[in-house]
């Protein structure tokens, strides 16, 4: 908002809480190089799983850590312990894919090192939307995206078999987010289908029952989904 005010009321917890961001990162360095240096496990999002190392987790970091920096920089603060440990940080999480690359043949993001690739992945495109750490055209980024389109959407929502058991609502909407990244049409598809399957009263579950169209988690009427919904609509224009 450009609010330096509000900003340097707040400096001293953004700071705190990226130095909370850095000591648990660092809490791993003895571990294997798919683990050192991430930050640990956790549920992270409930759309992922069990306790794991979650690349959602690392992403939302990243994406701290990078406006403490900048906070830094506006206030014209001594930031270099943090950029120091974002770097750390950033190729921690670079180390970590690149084995996740090796043992999955391509140059793509599970939801977490040792997993395979399962629907549980779109967690893995927080990295672009909303969090701008990585491009829209990271090969990485590119392949899950691609992964997900094909193994994953049924009649044209994503479908996430890991706990919600239904079509994805603000979860398909991040898959557009990519497409828009993208430049490709196929945002607009999904916006189609939204349409067609959202509520007598304009709103949508978390996740869609696969026959009833009702919900079959989370609020009937999902703010979080509502919110996307805007948001993508503002990201096409």
């Amino acid at each position: 908002t450009g609010d330096k005010e509000f900003l340097k009321d707040n400096y001293s917890i953004i700071k705190r809480g990226a130095k909370w961001i850095l000591g648990k990162a660092q809490s791993n360095l003895k571990l294997d190089p798919g683990y050192r240096g991430i930050m640990p496990p956790g549920l992270s999002a409930e759309h992922f799983g069990l306790n794991d190392y979650y690349y959602w987790d690392d992403f939302w970091s990243l994406a701290g850590l990078q406006s403490a920096v900048q906070a830094c920089e506006a206030l014209d603060k001594k930031g270099s312990s943090l950029t120091r440990g974002l770097l750390k940080l950033q190729n921690a999480v670079d180390t970590s894919l690149r084995y996740a690359e090796a043992h999955l043949g391509q140059a793509i993001m599970p939801i977490s090192p040792s997993r395979r690739m399962d629907s549980a992945a779109v967690g893995c495109l927080s990295a672009y939307y909303p969090c701008r750490v990585y491009a829209y055209d990271d090969q990485r980024l590119l392949n899950t995206v691609k992964y997900l389109h094909e193994k994953c959407f049924i009649k044209g929502g994503f479908f996430h078999d890991v706990n919600h058991s239904g079509y994805g609502t603000y979860l398909t909407m991040h898959i557009a987010q990519c497409y828009i990244g993208q430049r490709s049409a196929k945002a607009i598809d999904i916006l189609g289908w939204l349409l067609k399957v959202a509520s007598p009263t304009w709103c949508w579950p978390e996740a869609i029952h696969p026959r009833t169209l009702g919900g079959t988690i989370g609020d009937g009427h999902h703010g979080w989904a509502a919110a996307d919904l805007c948001l993508l609509i503002r990201n096409m224009l």
